[in-house]
Formats: C-alpha cells, sequence, structure tokens
C-alpha cells in the first residue's frame, strides 16, 4: 500500500524515474498485487498528457498481458486500439479492438463502443462482411447505447443493418406479478404517509433505507411508481440507476412503463415554452437537464453551478441582463421556472453558434465555448465520430454522449 501511493505521488508531481521506480519494485515483491494495473494505467495516462504515445502504449500492453481479466484490460485494449488508429494503422487497431472484446466487460457502453468501432474500422479496410457482423451484434445486443444510436442515426447505414433494426424482436420489460410482501406494504403506507404530510426528506430517507440493496423487483417497482407520482424524479432516476439500468440496453424503446420512469418528461409545459422561445427542441433540453441535474432542482456542484441546467451564476446573470430578466442573487437561480428558462436561452445561444449540431453545442455547455471552438479547429476535417472521442476532457467526452443518448431515447419514446 505504501509504495503504491508513493508511486502515484511520484507520477502526480511528473518524477517520471522515481514513480517506474517505484512500481518496479512493487512488482518484484508482489507481481499479482492488486494495485498494478491502476499504476499501470496511471501511468500511461500520464505520458499521453505529455504527448509521449509509445510510452504510454507499453504500459497499457503491459497492463493487458499481466492482469488480462482486471476491469482496467478492457481500457487498456481500446486505448491501444484508438492510439494506432490515430496513426493510421488500421490493421494494428482492429487487433486490440478484437483481443478488447475478449476481455471481461463490464459496461454495456464499452462493449458497444469497441464493436461499432470494430465495424467501422472493418469498412475502411474493405472486409464489409465482417463490419456487417460487428454492426449486427450491436444493433441486437446494446441498440439503445450512444454507439447504437449513432449507428442507427447514421446515414450511409448499410440496407442489410436496416433490415436487422426492422425485424429484430426486442423485448419488453415485463412488471413483476409478484404479491407485495407485507414489510413493502408497510415501506409505501409509511412513505405515502410522510409525503402526505409535506416531510419529503424523511419519506426519502426512511424510503430508501428499507429498500436495502434493491433487491427486491417488486418493491423497487411499486417504489417508482411512487416516487414518479410524487414529482421525486431525481429519486427515481437513483432507482432506475441501482437497479433498471443494465435492462434499458437492449429493451424495446417506446412509451412503455419503464422508460417512463427512466425518461420523465417533468416541467413539461413550461419547458417546451421557454424552448421554442430560444428556438431549440424541447427534448434537447430535456436530455441537458436529465444529465445536468437528474431533475434536482437543489442540485449544486462542486464548482458551483446551480439548479436543474445547472448554470454558474454568472451565466445566468449575463443571460438574465442580455435579455431584461429580473436576477438580483444566486439563490433565485435554483427556481425551477427561471433556471429553465434562463438554461435554454443559454442553450438557444450556443445552438445558434454551432448551427444546431447537437454534440458540438452539448459540449460546449458543459467545457464552454471557447473550448468547444478550439477543439473543432484543432481536428477540423474528423468525423463527427471521430471527434468526440478526441475531446480530451474525459467530463465532456462522457457528457455529449450521455446527452446524444438521451436525446435519441426521448425523441423515440414519445414520438408518437
Amino acid at each position: 500500500s505504501q509504495l503504491y501511493w508513493t508511486a502515484r505521488s511520484y507520477i502526480k508531481r511528473k518524477n517520471i524515474p522515481a514513480g517506474r521506480s517505484t512500481i518496479y519494485k512493487l512488482e518484484k515483491l508482489n507481481s499479482k498485487a492488486k494495485q498494478l494495473p491502476v499504476l499501470f494505467d496511471t501511468f500511461a495516462t500520464r505520458y499521453v498528457l505529455d504527448s509521449e504515445i509509445r510510452k504510454a502504449q507499453f504500459w497499457w500492453n503491459r497492463l493487458l498481458s499481466h492482469f488480462p481479466k482486471h476491469p482496467l484490460a478492457t481500457k487498456s485494449s481500446w486505448e491501444l486500439a484508438w492510439s494506432y488508429q490515430q496513426k493510421k494503422k488500421t490493421g494494428k487497431a482492429l487487433e486490440y479492438l478484437k483481443r478488447g472484446l475478449k476481455t471481461r466487460i463490464y459496461n454495456s457502453e464499452m462493449k458497444a463502443k469497441l464493436l461499432f468501432w470494430q465495424g467501422k474500422l472493418q469498412q475502411v479496410a474493405g472486409r464489409h462482411d465482417l463490419a456487417e457482423k460487428s454492426f449486427k451484434q450491436l444493433i441486437l445486443r446494446q441498440p439503445n447505447t450512444y454507439y447504437g444510436m449513432r449507428l442507427i442515426s447514421s446515414e450511409d447505414i448499410p440496407e442489410s443493418i436496416l433490415s436487422v433494426i426492422k425485424t429484430r424482436k426486442a423485448k419488453l420489460y415485463t412488471k413483476p406479478t409478484e404479491l407485495l410482501s407485507k414489510k413493502t406494504k408497510q415501506l409505501l403506507k409509511r412513505t405515502e404517509f410522510l409525503f402526505d404530510i409535506a416531510e419529503p426528506e424523511q419519506a426519502l430517507k426512511e424510503l430508501f433505507a428499507g429498500l436495502g440493496h434493491y433487491k427486491d423487483s417488486t418493491r423497487n417497482w411499486h417504489v417508482s411508481h411512487l416516487l414518479h407520482r410524487r414529482g421525486e424524479y431525481y429519486s427515481v432516476l437513483r432507482v432506475i440507476a441501482n437497479y433498471y439500468l443494465p435492462h434499458l440496453a437492449t429493451l424495446e424503446v417506446g412509451e412503455y412503463p419503464l422508460w417512463e420512469l427512466a425518461y420523465p418528461r417533468p416541467y413539461w409545459s413550461q419547458l417546451k415554452s421557454y424552448s421554442s422561445q430560444a428556438g431549440i427542441d424541447p427534448y434537447f433540453a430535456l436530455a441537458i437537464m436529465r444529465e445536468e441535474s437528474h431533475f434536482d432542482p437543489q442540485a449544486l456542484s462542486s464548482s458551483k453551478a446551480i439548479g436543474l441546467m445547472q448554470l454558474m451564476p454568472a451565466t445566468a446573470k449575463a443571460v438574465a441582463r442580455k435579455k431584461k430578466i429580473k436576477l438580483k442573487e444566486d439563490a433565485q437561480i435554483f427556481n425551477p421556472e427561471l433556471n429553465t428558462r434562463l438554461g435554454t436561452l443559454y442553450l438557444g445561444s450556443l445552438a445558434d453558434r454551432f448551427k444546431s449540431e447537437l454534440i458540438y453545442t452539448a459540449g460546449s455547455y458543459n467545457a464552454g465555448p471557447q473550448n468547444m471552438l478550439k477543439w473543432i479547429n484543432r481536428w477540423r476535417g474528423k468525423s463527427l465520430d471521430a471527434f468526440v472521442e478526441q475531446i480530451p476532457f474525459t467530463e465532456t467526452r462522457n457528457y455529449v454522449k450521455r446527452v446524444y443518448r438521451s436525446y435519441k431515447l426521448y425523441k423515440h419514446i414519445y414520438s408518437s
């Protein structure tokens, strides 16, 4: 443990020789130490930041070879594949994507990413039959991921893949049929009582204590509906994340109860009105709101972003000043209606600036328009899919994927 933290400290302070020496000491002491994969990945990431890609490849290869069953092995395979793709070494990139798909993958988005790019690069290599096979796997197994949505929405999607989309038989989530236990009935009754006497904080505290580890599907189902009915959308998403999330990657999308729980439309009337005034799709604003705050009107980030649409006070004041909206103090920004109004206006200004390109607009909302402009100029000529993978801020890169996915799902769920 001491050697691990010492190595981390050296890497953080950019003392590469000392960090490397400490890692070798730990490896000599215990070649199977559980801290080693983390250190290998940390070292590789450090080298990427210093633009020393070959050295980063060395450490990711070391991780993949020595710890093929570790959760970081899949990430290493991806990083190696992408680093070779950047050098236009398509064959080498495909080799690592294939290795990645053979690792133990814990995340449906990662599996989808490997299949998506395997198909893309197989097309580049002229292996269209293999590309079709990769894309079919993605559509059948992870259609509702960001990568599944990108494939389905692409303009040059092969006709054979379109036929798979049209004919595949996706599952519907089946409502649990088991009777409510006595304990669950008591929990629901107590929660309703606390909400009725205006004690929502105590209601939620006792409810989630009673849910435990989310193992009772019947209880989860009824609790989710209770929370949705009470307008506690943030808490609904907490249940979704802890129990239902794995199901959502493959289920048929539509106006079904589980999808309406996972992708609700709070503040919908005012959001539609303000989005119309701002010239943006209300479902785009809804996707931003969902990913920014999970519909918690009292959300306050570590960077002091406020409310449903996570507005920085300076941004909110600038928009209010420009549009002649009264805003005297930061506390007012927590108000859901005002937050939505200012947030949609700001989002609309970004959409105008980036010609309504969803990914650029969402990325600028998260990282700022100046960063987005810098990245667009830096990677001019790259495809949009490649551009997203190049975004240097991990938070922004993941954020635009989540917003894109949420937007596409919202449009599909409520298309009727």
